[in-house]
């Protein structure tokens, strides 16, 4: 950043590195505030991070692989209180349509193999106990936990869409795609800081670990499972979670042409998975499917419903290598360090820097205002000392392609 405040911040010269969800916002902010000189730069050839909606199988490339978009990453808004991104949908896109539902609905139970509903569940207390010994055992992953007090909401789908707010939210902003930063000098891993990282923010780099995620996407031409079901957790299966996407649609109950269902698994497990061939990983989720929903007149429902499957693996994802970060023991206070500013020059954002633990995109939009406000509290303070700020110009860039992209 350069320094030069006045009242409306026009000559502050600001580089945001990473078009993700929270420099998005973090621009948005800026821009909001006065400050016209700001750009984005962002190394992969498209905008949104670690949100990626798509109609194309990445194992075929067959672009009429879906006939909705399907979200690679994030899918769903968690909780409807405080929500930065659930406010902005209903700011700017009042008749986009919200399905507000509890979740998961259903239970499955690999070694009874038994499938239980909510409801039925709830009347039963020896089940009751067998779902509250299921969430304490830790045959979950800490994030696949229900709480009875989240709320999922799923975005409409409508025109194209999907999730991909980032490209609406990205209007009017000067980014740069295909530009990768190289190193970051602010005296006058990846990326080279000169001086080096303050050694609690090296650490903390360290510490605050980026956990894997993989989605297996099944699509399927005809319904085997109750007409009440969306979202099902499984112990003592491969695939801890499955639901069906978009929800709206599924719980329609109206015939449709083609259903997709989303397998989830993180972690540690994910990354044993990640080591099978895509078709294998695909095969053995229509096998718990099978499993789940068969019956002695159709004991396959799901492998003979299948007409084509994708697999997402984050970890492959060269500029992400995981889906979010996760709490662990050692990383206990490490977050305040990762978010802390250097030199009141350089800020930093991003679900890892939400102090909350809260790998979410909400957290991704949260942290980014708070970015933003920090640098033009630095700005103002700037002003008064006349001091410089950290130059556009020391941000060395490594272009992936020759020509500058830009929206």
């Amino acid at each position: 950043m350069e320094g030069g405040w006045n009242r409306s911040g026009a000559d502050a010269k600001i580089a945001i590195i990473g078009a993700g969800t929270s420099g998005i916002t973090a621009a948005n902010h800026l821009k909001t505030s006065g400050y016209n000189d700001v750009v984005l730069l962002e190394a992969n050839s498209r905008l949104g991070g670690r949100v990626m909606s798509t109609f194309t199988c990445p194992d075929t490339g067959v672009k009429e692989f879906a006939s909705v978009p399907l979200e690679l990453g994030p899918e769903f808004i968690h909780g409807d209180q405080n929500n930065l991104l659930l406010d902005y949908i209903k700011k700017h896109y009042p008749s986009v349509p919200l399905l507000q539902a509890a979740w998961p609905n259903y239970f499955y139970f690999g070694k009874e193999g038994k499938l239980v509903g909510e409801k039925e569940a709830e009347q039963d207390k020896e089940l009751m106990k067998m779902i509250d010994t299921f969430e304490m055992t830790g045959d979950l992953d800490a994030d696949l936990i229900p709480e009875e007090t989240l709320l999922q909401v799923k975005v409409g789908q409508g025109g194209g869409g999907g999730y991909g707010s980032g490209e609406n939210m990205a209007k009017g902003l000067d980014i740069r795609l295909n530009w990768e930063v190289a190193e970051i000098n602010y005296e006058q891993s990846k990326i080279k800081f000169t001086p080096p990282l303050p050694a609690l923010k090296a650490e903390a780099t360290k510490l605050v670990k980026m956990g894997n995620a993989m989605k297996v996407i099944l699509r399927v031409k005809t319904q085997f499972w109750p007409d009440d079901l969306w979202d099902v957790v499984c112990s003592d299966s491969l695939i801890p979670e499955f639901w069906l996407t978009p929800p709206a649609q599924a719980l329609k109950r109206a015939k449709m042409p083609e259903y997709y269902i989303v397998g989830f698994v993180s972690g540690d497990r994910a990354s044993r998975l990640a080591k099978l061939p895509h078709a294998e990983i695909a095969r053995k989720m229509m096998l718990q499917l099978d499993a789940i929903f068969g019956s002695s007149s159709d004991p396959n429902p799901a492998t003979r419903a299948c007409t084509g499957f994708l697999v997402k693996d984050w970890a492959q994802e060269r500029l992400a290598r995981g889906a979010y970060t996760f709490p662990s023991p050692d990383a206990l206070g490490k977050r305040e360090a990762l978010a802390s500013p250097i030199d009141s020059r350089i800020f930093f954002s991003g679900e890892a820097t939400q102090t909350g633990v809260n790998p979410c995109l909400q957290a991704a939009m949260e942290t980014g205002q708070r970015a933003a406000k920090e640098a033009m509290d630095s700005l103002n303070a700037q002003k008064q000392s006349e001091k410089r700020l950290l130059p556009v110009d020391s941000v060395q860039l490594t272009p992936t392609c020759p020509a500058e992209s830009r929206l």
